[in-house]
């Protein structure tokens, strides 16, 4: 299935670019999990606008952003070194649900990034430390997988 023309893509761009209206940029977000789900490749033409989103204050756009961006990076998981950045700077905000956020989906995305995991366990401790909250579950669960990793690969 070929990607959108641009045409197309113009009214959703246009409507993730200006988060002035919440509505839009959720009912965008819906479509493209929806037709993701189809069609996962439409979110290459998406993936630099929800990275922008990560960090979000609106929980359901910032999960929305979250969801999408790592079915994409599931897909193509060389790409993950271009949203590196984007992920740590959601493990050191100061925002306690930004970087809850981003705890859900560590041990997915310490997989795709595994040459940087280190910097990504320790930065997920200092945050965990620094929002009192307990993520033991989640750092066995990613040292296992990178562990399962070490045999596959």
């Amino acid at each position: 299935m070929p990607l959108w023309k641009t045409k197309q893509l113009e009214p959703f761009i246009n409507k993730l670019s200006n988060r002035s209206n919440y509505e839009e940029v959720l009912f965008v977000l819906n479509e493209l999990d929806t037709v993701s789900e189809r069609q996962p490749i439409i979110l290459s033409q998406f993936a630099i606008y929800l990275k922008s989103l990560l960090e979000d204050n609106d929980d359901k756009i910032r999960d929305y952003a979250f969801n999408l961006l790592m079915r994409y990076l599931r897909l193509n998981p060389n790409e993950a070194k271009h949203f590196y950045k984007s992920y740590k700077d959601c493990l050191i905000s100061e925002k306690n649900k930004i970087y809850n956020s981003a705890i859900k989906f560590l041990s997915d995305f310490i997989l795709l990034s595994s040459d940087k995991s280190e910097i990504l366990i320790r930065e997920a401790i200092r945050g965990s430390q620094k929002h009192n909250i307990d993520i033991s579950g989640k750092l066995y669960e990613s040292i296992r997988l990178l562990r399962l990793e070490k045999y596959v690969y």
